[in-house]
């Protein structure tokens, strides 16, 4: 979806529990080991446990419907330890739920294709 300020890919996330904190959505254009990455979006959520729909925002000239795949993951949280490089070092149950999703997000949880 395009809009004023960029294009907007939603994803729908499944919480463990209630989440506070950054996540990020990277694309990219391939669905393997030797994809490339097209573009990044960082969000902040509050959000309850449960399933909800949230609002990545891209820079207009990323090609998001180029991309091949999408991953998800809390780059912050309450509770979560960052690693070095940004990326949250706790699994799934302890950041809130949010889910990687290398295969451009056809699970129940995960990034969709936009």
């Amino acid at each position: 979806m395009d809009n004023a300020t960029g294009k907007t890919v939603s994803a729908y996330l499944v919480f463990a529990t209630s989440f506070t904190g950054t996540v990020e959505m990277r694309l990219f254009d391939r669905d393997d080991a030797k994809g490339v990455e097209v573009g990044r979006s960082v969000v902040r959520v509050n959000e309850p446990a449960g399933a909800h729909y949230v609002d990545f925002i891209f820079d207009p000239r990323t090609p998001v419907y180029a991309a091949a795949a999408a991953q998800v993951k809390a780059v912050s949280a309450a509770g979560v330890e960052e690693a070095a490089d940004g990326g949250a070092t706790a699994d799934a149950s302890a950041d809130g739920g949010v889910v990687e999703s290398a295969d451009g997000g056809t699970g129940a949880a995960g990034a969709g294709k936009p």
